[in-house]
């Protein structure tokens, strides 16, 4: 894992960050401008600011908001969900640069995405009657 640096720009959890606090080898906070986050070490879930990883994280970010535009989306675990979702971006980042594990995971998340969307689906198949909705 590279060395980073107060006031480098990084990606984290599939967003550009910048890196507000360090301690003792440390990241200890970023912020994307609006937001800031601290724990007691981020490093694990911090990478270099490159061509290849802005845009995995540009993809799981399009596949993880077309999640929340489906129809029903409201009443899906997200706490869970989203944890989930940056696992397997920071499993797809861990692999950048090889070919073939980097599309191993890029498929598994796609097959992710496609399962929690069908769910989705099947739910609101059983929630209707007669062309009803059954519940809000």
């Amino acid at each position: 894992m590279p060395k980073f640096s107060e006031g480098d720009w990084v990606l984290f959890e599939h967003e550009v960050q910048q890196i507000t606090k360090t301690k003792e080898g440390k990241i200890t906070e970023v912020s994307n401008g609006s937001f800031v986050l601290s724990s007691w070490d981020l490093s694990g879930r911090v990478f270099p600011l490159t061509l290849a990883g802005k845009s995995c994280a540009d993809w799981f970010d399009y596949y993880y908001h077309d999640l929340h535009r489906e129809e029903g989306s409201n009443k899906l675990n997200w706490p869970d969900l989203a944890r989930h979702i940056d696992d397997l971006w920071v499993s797809t980042m861990l692999v950048l640069g090889d070919e073939s594990a980097t599309q191993t995971a890029y498929t598994r998340a796609q097959a992710f995405f496609r399962e929690v969307k069908d769910k989705l689906a099947e739910s609101r198949r059983i929630s209707t009657s007669s062309g009803l909705k059954l519940f809000r």
